[in-house]
Protein backbone atom coordinates (compact mmCIF):
# COMPACT_ATOMS: atom_id res chain seq x y z
CA UNK A 1 0.00 0.00 0.00
CA UNK A 2 1.22 3.53 -0.71
CA UNK A 3 -0.80 4.89 2.23
CA UNK A 4 -0.26 4.26 5.93
CA UNK A 5 -3.79 3.14 6.77
CA UNK A 6 -6.93 2.01 4.88
CA UNK A 7 -8.52 5.36 5.67
CA UNK A 8 -5.53 7.14 4.14
CA UNK A 9 -6.02 5.19 0.93
CA UNK A 10 -9.68 6.19 0.73
CA UNK A 11 -8.99 9.83 1.58
CA UNK A 12 -6.33 9.93 -1.14
CA UNK A 13 -8.86 8.57 -3.63
CA UNK A 14 -11.42 11.19 -2.62
CA UNK A 15 -8.81 13.91 -3.07
CA UNK A 16 -8.23 12.67 -6.63
CA UNK A 17 -11.89 12.74 -7.67
CA UNK A 18 -12.14 14.38 -11.10
CA UNK A 19 -13.48 17.91 -11.31
CA UNK A 20 -16.62 18.39 -13.36
CA UNK A 21 -15.84 19.97 -16.71
CA UNK A 22 -17.08 20.43 -20.27
CA UNK A 23 -14.89 19.15 -23.09
CA UNK A 24 -14.46 20.89 -26.46
CA UNK A 25 -14.32 17.70 -28.54
CA UNK A 26 -14.92 13.96 -28.57
CA UNK A 27 -11.17 13.39 -28.62
CA UNK A 28 -10.67 15.45 -25.46
CA UNK A 29 -13.49 13.61 -23.69
CA UNK A 30 -12.06 10.25 -24.76
CA UNK A 31 -8.56 11.14 -23.54
CA UNK A 32 -9.90 12.38 -20.21
CA UNK A 33 -11.99 9.22 -19.82
CA UNK A 34 -8.98 7.00 -20.48
CA UNK A 35 -6.96 8.83 -17.83
CA UNK A 36 -9.74 8.58 -15.27
CA UNK A 37 -10.20 4.89 -16.09
CA UNK A 38 -6.56 4.14 -15.33
CA UNK A 39 -6.78 6.03 -12.03
CA UNK A 40 -9.90 4.24 -10.84
CA UNK A 41 -8.53 0.81 -11.81
CA UNK A 42 -5.31 1.38 -9.87
CA UNK A 43 -7.33 2.66 -6.93
CA UNK A 44 -9.40 -0.53 -7.00
CA UNK A 45 -6.27 -2.66 -6.91
CA UNK A 46 -5.08 -0.74 -3.83
CA UNK A 47 -8.43 -1.20 -2.11
CA UNK A 48 -8.47 -4.93 -2.90
CA UNK A 49 -5.15 -5.30 -1.03
CA UNK A 50 -7.09 -4.57 2.16
CA UNK A 51 -8.90 -7.29 4.05
CA UNK A 52 -12.69 -7.52 3.49
CA UNK A 53 -13.23 -6.07 6.95
CA UNK A 54 -10.93 -3.13 6.24
CA UNK A 55 -12.66 -2.50 2.90
CA UNK A 56 -16.08 -2.47 4.49
CA UNK A 57 -14.96 -0.11 7.24
CA UNK A 58 -12.95 2.35 5.15
CA UNK A 59 -14.95 2.26 1.91
CA UNK A 60 -18.38 0.68 2.53
CA UNK A 61 -20.73 -0.50 -0.16
CA UNK A 62 -23.72 1.83 -0.44
CA UNK A 63 -26.89 2.21 -2.45
CA UNK A 64 -28.47 5.50 -3.45
CA UNK A 65 -30.79 6.96 -6.03
CA UNK A 66 -29.57 8.51 -9.24
CA UNK A 67 -32.19 10.94 -10.57
CA UNK A 68 -32.35 11.96 -14.21
CA UNK A 69 -32.42 15.60 -13.15
CA UNK A 70 -28.98 15.08 -11.62
CA UNK A 71 -27.60 14.00 -14.99
CA UNK A 72 -29.38 15.88 -17.77
CA UNK A 73 -28.73 19.56 -18.44
CA UNK A 74 -32.38 20.22 -19.18
CA UNK A 75 -35.67 18.87 -17.73
CA UNK A 76 -36.77 15.43 -18.90
CA UNK A 77 -40.15 13.74 -18.66
CA UNK A 78 -39.07 10.25 -19.61
CA UNK A 79 -36.02 8.02 -19.52
CA UNK A 80 -33.43 8.81 -22.18
CA UNK A 81 -31.90 5.65 -23.69
CA UNK A 82 -28.44 7.09 -24.30
CA UNK A 83 -28.21 8.47 -20.75
CA UNK A 84 -29.26 5.09 -19.35
CA UNK A 85 -26.63 3.47 -21.56
CA UNK A 86 -23.96 5.90 -20.38
CA UNK A 87 -24.98 5.34 -16.75
CA UNK A 88 -24.59 1.58 -17.23
CA UNK A 89 -21.21 2.05 -18.91
CA UNK A 90 -19.79 4.36 -16.25
CA UNK A 91 -21.22 2.30 -13.38
CA UNK A 92 -19.63 -0.86 -14.77
CA UNK A 93 -16.27 0.90 -15.17
CA UNK A 94 -16.51 2.08 -11.55
CA UNK A 95 -17.37 -1.39 -10.20
CA UNK A 96 -20.94 -0.36 -9.46
CA UNK A 97 -24.31 -1.85 -10.36
CA UNK A 98 -27.40 -0.06 -11.68
CA UNK A 99 -30.98 -1.09 -10.97
CA UNK A 100 -33.55 1.08 -12.79
CA UNK A 101 -36.80 1.87 -11.01
CA UNK A 102 -39.41 1.04 -13.61
CA UNK A 103 -41.97 3.77 -14.21
CA UNK A 104 -39.64 6.45 -12.88
CA UNK A 105 -36.63 8.40 -14.10
CA UNK A 106 -34.52 7.13 -11.21
CA UNK A 107 -32.17 4.20 -10.69
CA UNK A 108 -30.30 2.66 -7.81
CA UNK A 109 -26.52 3.10 -8.07
CA UNK A 110 -24.84 0.50 -5.87
CA UNK A 111 -21.14 0.29 -5.10
CA UNK A 112 -18.41 1.29 -2.69
CA UNK A 113 -18.47 4.88 -1.47
CA UNK A 114 -15.53 6.13 -3.54
CA UNK A 115 -16.69 4.21 -6.61
CA UNK A 116 -20.16 5.77 -6.48
CA UNK A 117 -18.73 9.26 -6.04
CA UNK A 118 -16.34 8.67 -8.95
CA UNK A 119 -19.18 7.46 -11.16
CA UNK A 120 -21.26 10.55 -10.43
CA UNK A 121 -18.28 12.84 -11.11
CA UNK A 122 -17.65 11.13 -14.45
CA UNK A 123 -21.30 11.41 -15.41
CA UNK A 124 -21.31 15.05 -14.34
CA UNK A 125 -18.78 15.78 -17.09
CA UNK A 126 -19.71 13.25 -19.77
CA UNK A 127 -23.47 13.87 -19.92
CA UNK A 128 -23.34 17.65 -20.52
CA UNK A 129 -20.38 17.23 -22.87
CA UNK A 130 -22.34 14.72 -24.93
CA UNK A 131 -25.41 16.95 -25.03
CA UNK A 132 -23.44 20.03 -26.16
CA UNK A 133 -21.30 18.21 -28.73
CA UNK A 134 -24.26 16.18 -29.96
CA UNK A 135 -26.35 19.30 -30.53
CA UNK A 136 -23.48 20.97 -32.39
CA UNK A 137 -23.00 17.89 -34.58
CA UNK A 138 -26.73 17.76 -35.30
CA UNK A 139 -26.85 21.42 -36.33
CA UNK A 140 -23.94 20.90 -38.73
CA UNK A 141 -25.70 17.90 -40.22
CA UNK A 142 -29.02 19.76 -40.41
CA UNK A 143 -27.55 22.73 -42.29
CA UNK A 144 -25.69 20.41 -44.64
CA UNK A 145 -28.86 18.49 -45.46
CA UNK A 146 -30.83 21.73 -45.75
CA UNK A 147 -28.45 22.97 -48.44
CA UNK A 148 -28.95 19.67 -50.22
CA UNK A 149 -32.72 19.98 -49.90
CA UNK A 150 -32.93 16.86 -47.74
CA UNK A 151 -33.77 18.16 -44.26
CA UNK A 152 -35.68 14.98 -43.40
CA UNK A 153 -32.43 13.03 -43.72
CA UNK A 154 -31.12 14.74 -40.57
CA UNK A 155 -33.86 13.26 -38.40
CA UNK A 156 -32.52 10.84 -35.84
CA UNK A 157 -28.93 11.98 -36.42
CA UNK A 158 -28.44 13.26 -32.86
CA UNK A 159 -29.65 10.01 -31.29
CA UNK A 160 -27.21 8.03 -33.42
CA UNK A 161 -24.40 10.45 -32.55
CA UNK A 162 -25.10 10.18 -28.82
CA UNK A 163 -25.09 6.39 -28.89
CA UNK A 164 -21.80 6.58 -30.78
CA UNK A 165 -20.42 8.83 -28.04
CA UNK A 166 -21.38 6.26 -25.41
CA UNK A 167 -19.67 3.56 -27.48
CA UNK A 168 -16.50 5.68 -27.57
CA UNK A 169 -16.58 6.10 -23.79
CA UNK A 170 -17.11 2.37 -23.32
CA UNK A 171 -14.20 1.68 -25.63
CA UNK A 172 -11.91 3.95 -23.61
CA UNK A 173 -12.80 2.13 -20.40
CA UNK A 174 -12.39 -1.29 -22.00
CA UNK A 175 -8.99 -0.44 -23.46
CA UNK A 176 -7.63 0.75 -20.11
CA UNK A 177 -9.04 -2.29 -18.32
CA UNK A 178 -7.27 -4.59 -20.78
CA UNK A 179 -4.02 -2.64 -20.38
CA UNK A 180 -4.06 -2.85 -16.57
CA UNK A 181 -4.94 -6.55 -16.65
CA UNK A 182 -1.98 -7.21 -18.96
CA UNK A 183 0.34 -5.23 -16.68
CA UNK A 184 -0.83 -6.73 -13.36
CA UNK A 185 -1.24 -10.54 -13.48
CA UNK A 186 -3.71 -10.67 -10.57
CA UNK A 187 -5.81 -7.70 -11.73
CA UNK A 188 -8.54 -9.66 -13.51
CA UNK A 189 -9.08 -11.85 -10.45
CA UNK A 190 -9.10 -8.84 -8.11
CA UNK A 191 -11.55 -6.92 -10.30
CA UNK A 192 -13.88 -9.92 -10.50
CA UNK A 193 -13.79 -10.25 -6.70
CA UNK A 194 -14.66 -6.56 -6.34
CA UNK A 195 -17.70 -7.00 -8.57
CA UNK A 196 -18.82 -10.09 -6.65
CA UNK A 197 -18.79 -8.09 -3.41
CA UNK A 198 -21.26 -5.59 -4.85
CA UNK A 199 -23.51 -8.34 -6.24
CA UNK A 200 -23.44 -10.07 -2.86
CA UNK A 201 -24.49 -6.82 -1.19
CA UNK A 202 -27.38 -6.51 -3.61
CA UNK A 203 -28.52 -10.07 -2.97
CA UNK A 204 -28.45 -9.49 0.78
CA UNK A 205 -30.08 -6.07 0.87
CA UNK A 206 -32.58 -5.92 -1.97
CA UNK A 207 -35.93 -7.62 -1.96
CA UNK A 208 -36.83 -9.72 -5.01
CA UNK A 209 -38.35 -7.81 -7.91
CA UNK A 210 -42.11 -7.70 -8.21
CA UNK A 211 -43.35 -7.33 -11.74
CA UNK A 212 -41.20 -4.70 -13.41
CA UNK A 213 -40.43 -2.70 -10.28
CA UNK A 214 -37.46 -3.25 -8.00
CA UNK A 215 -38.35 -3.07 -4.32
CA UNK A 216 -36.53 -0.83 -1.87
CA UNK A 217 -33.58 -1.92 0.22
CA UNK A 218 -34.54 -4.08 3.17
CA UNK A 219 -32.59 -1.71 5.40
CA UNK A 220 -34.68 1.26 4.22
CA UNK A 221 -38.10 -0.29 4.63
Amino acid sequence: MDSKTPSDAIEAALDRLPATQLFPSEAAAREWTATRATELLRHKLRVMMLSPEQRDQADPIEAGYVHAKDLATRPRRQRIPWIDSLLDTVADACFCEVMPLSGTMSSWLIGRHTDRLTAMKLLGSLVPTAEVLGQAAYLREYHTKRKEGEVAAARGFKDVWLESFVTEVRGAFTAQLAAVEREVPSAAEQFAAARREVVSYMNENFLPTRGNRTERLRTLR
